[in-house]
C-alpha cells in the first residue's frame, strides 16, 4: 500500500465524515426541532381542552 493509498483513504474517512456533520447540522436537526415543537403544541393543546374539563368533573362532585 502506499502513501498515496492511505492519504486517499483519510481523506474519503474526514470527507464523509464532514458531510454528515453538515447534515445532521443543517437538515437533520431543525427537522428534529420542528416535530418537537409540532408535538409540544398538540400536548398543550390537549391539556388546554381536557385539563378543563378535568377540572370541571372534579367541581361538580
Amino acid at each position: 500500500m502506499s502513501i498515496d493509498n492511505v492519504i486517499s483513504i483519510v481523506i474519503s474517512i474526514l470527507s464523509s465524515s464532514l458531510l454528515t456533520l453538515i447534515l445532521s447540522t443543517f437538515i437533520f436537526q431543525p427537522m428534529q426541532e420542528k416535530k418537537k415543537y409540532i408535538f409540544d403544541e398538540k400536548k398543550r393543546v390537549y391539556e388546554s381542552i381536557f385539563g378543563r374539563q378535568r377540572r370541571f368533573w372534579s367541581l361538580e362532585k
